[in-house]
């Protein structure tokens, strides 16, 4: 009789082990279905926003869009694209989506930049710069960099009087990285007379990424993990703006630097933001030095942050990799990511710019297509 007990008891032990295990499993099996239905509800959400938020998208490149930027106004849009053989700028109606006018350029070139005012449009060609008119007939102005170098980045002074190149000695490098990041300086150079006007001394480690600030008292470079400081008037250095430590080892068992890759100054003249290849952005005050992150690699698949966008009244900017864009708000000196858009399958962004007035985003792909979204609807109104 006691042995009888016993397996009674057992059973029922066993029996209710089970149950509870059950309804664990089920327990565990509804949480999922909760939160892959939430996962699926904020997904349809987000891509009902994204698809109300897209007012244009504009057609008409023969090749990938490389460049995009705004006039002053906000009125239009310039577009640049190039192959290898012929390259093509064209000037879009923000409204309407038509597209006013387009230019060949036949030939090819590595960097485009515009000017300000949206009239000037400068090259890189081999080793020169080429500076012409956008809509005339006029020769382009030519710039020799000498000593014979190849320049990777360039940027506008405000007022359009000066253009900033990057230059190495090195074009490429035997393993297929785009530059070398050795032996970088900065060159100044009045865009009417062709003058160089200064020449920094030559940077380790980076370099290929300028910008001026909005005053146009200053230019930023970037210099592997940190950012250096030049005066516009005679490329004196002004300050070194430190960034964090190494962060890994190459297949050759040598250390890795974070590299910075872009960089924006925000409109009040006070920060600037970096972002590197990881996929980080950091926001740096320049009076103090001190710097915060914004985001830390925080992309889905962590990638190189190529180009940087602000409103004229610092209120928006957006950053973006080869698969996404992300656009923040700041507010109270503080930014707070409002969306991100991810690229289609098969389809990277290779440029983007915000409207002067923040309102819109507008894209380069490398689908041949430029899309345009307006901010205001990405937000959460929540």
């Amino acid at each position: 009789m006691y042995f009888n007990q016993i397996k009674t008891f057992l059973f029922l032990s066993l029996y209710i082990l089970v149950l509870c295990f059950s309804a664990c499993v089920d327990n565990e099996r509804l949480q999922e279905q909760r939160w892959k239905a939430e996962y699926d509800a904020k997904n349809r959400e987000k891509k009902a926003r994204e698809e109300k938020a897209l007012k244009l998208t504009l057609k008409g490149h023969n090749a990938p869009v490389k460049q995009v930027t705004f006039t002053p106004d906000g009125t239009n849009i310039i577009s640049s694209a190039g192959s290898k053989a012929l390259g093509e700028i064209n000037i879009w109606d923000v409204q309407t989506g038509s597209l006013r006018s387009s230019y060949k350029l036949n030939k090819s070139f590595d960097k485009i930049a515009f000017s300000p005012d949206g009239k000037t449009c400068a090259l890189i060609v081999g080793n020169n710069i080429e500076l012409f008119e956008i809509g005339t007939n006029q020769s382009p102005r030519i710039i020799k960099l000498t000593p014979p170098l190849h320049a990777v980045s360039l940027s506008f002074s405000p007022d359009g009087s000066l253009i900033a190149a990057a230059v190495t000695k090195y074009p490429n490098t035997s393993d297929g990285a785009p530059y070398r990041y050795d032996d970088f300086s900065v060159q100044i150079w009045d865009t009417q007379s062709g003058n160089k006007k200064a020449n920094t001394s030559s940077a380790k480690w980076g370099g290929f990424v300028v910008d001026f600030s909005p005053d146009g008292k200053v230019i930023g470079t970037n210099s592997d993990k940190n950012v250096i400081l030049w005066e516009s008037t005679d490329a004196k250095m002004t300050s070194i703006l430190k960034g964090r430590e190494l962060t890994g080892l190459n297949p050759n068992g040598q250390s890795i630097p974070p590299l910075n890759t872009a960089l924006k100054f925000l409109p009040d003249n006070r920060s600037v933001i970096v972002g590197d290849y990881q996929g980080g952005l950091r926001k740096y005050d320049i009076s103090s030095g001190k710097s915060e992150y914004i985001s830390n690699e925080s992309l889905s698949s962590p990638g190189t942050i190529q180009t940087i966008s602000t409103s004229s009244d610092g209120k928006w900017f957006a950053s973006d990799s080869r698969d996404e864009i992300q656009i923040f708000q700041i507010t109270s000196g503080n930014a707070k990511i409002i969306f991100t858009l991810k690229s289609e399958i098969s389809t990277d962004f290779y440029s983007l710019c915000l409207s002067p007035d923040g309102k819109y985003i507008a894209a380069g792909l490398d689908d041949k297509t430029i899309k345009v979204w307006e901010t205001a609807a990405l937000q959460n109104k929540e």
